[in-house]
């Protein structure tokens, strides 16, 4: 299964369950930085030391937003 098609079926679920607008698009957010940075690739390709990297480069963007309060800086980050 494809990242992208990973995140609709688990968006489509958390809405079900309720989770809030707000929520879904932090999650939508963070999906979205994923996918842009190992592509969408099966998620059975996805080897832990990507996910390693995917996490640091996260913290850094919400360390740098948390700091300037400035989403343009999330975009230079995630180019």
């Amino acid at each position: 299964m494809l990242l992208s098609k990973a995140w609709e079926t688990y968006e489509s679920d958390k809405r079900i369950e309720g989770f809030s607008q707000q929520t879904l698009k932090a999650y939508r957010l963070q999906a979205q930085l994923i996918i842009r940075y190992l592509k969408d690739v099966k998620l059975e390709t996805i080897t832990t030391i990507q996910l390693s990297k995917v996490e640091r480069k996260l913290k850094t963007i919400h360390l740098i937003l948390a700091r300037n309060k400035n989403v343009s800086i999330l975009l230079l980050c995630c180019s």
